[in-house]
């Protein structure tokens, strides 16, 4: 993510952000290929890499993110997870 998204995702979540579970909706389509959809639920940040490199490209940060479960395509991954 471009270090502005990435400042401003920061500044959305606000302080103690490493200590937030939130949820991540990804909608993505290939060329040629039909939409996918992932719902991460209960994502948290792990670790944040920042780039420090001179140049022309634009900064970018790196996450490494954790999440309870990946919802793929409104499926969820075990049926423990269909019990409420």
């Amino acid at each position: 993510m471009t270090k502005w998204q990435s400042n401003a995702l920061l500044a959305r979540l606000g302080q103690g952000f490493m200590s937030l579970r939130f949820d991540v909706h990804l909608v993505y389509r290939e060329l040629n290929m039909p939409t996918n959809e992932r719902l991460l639920v209960g994502a948290e940040i792990l670790k944040i890499k920042e780039s420090q490199e001179e140049g022309p490209d634009v900064l970018v940060d790196e996450y490494t993110c954790g999440a309870f479960y990946v919802l793929r395509d409104g499926m969820v991954p075990m049926r423990k997870f269909l019990q409420f």
